[in-house]
């Protein structure tokens, strides 16, 4: 496997929190597993920003 530094991770349901556990590999060996301290929560890639109005007058 070519050396990198972030992978893409597919076929996950958006809107699920996951927990990912991943260990580095060189000439040296496997290193320990490292899990990530909070759970990621899944979303859409190309979901639009939303924006939140509040009720106010312009004057």
């Amino acid at each position: 496997m070519p050396m990198c530094k972030s992978r893409i991770v597919t076929g996950l349901k958006t809107g699920v929190k996951f927990k990912f556990r991943v260990m580095a590999e060189n000439i040296y060996g496997i290193g320990e597993p490292l899990e990530t301290d909070f759970p990621v929560l899944v979303k859409n890639r190309f979901e639009s920003p939303k924006v939140h109005l509040t009720n106010t007058s312009l004057s």
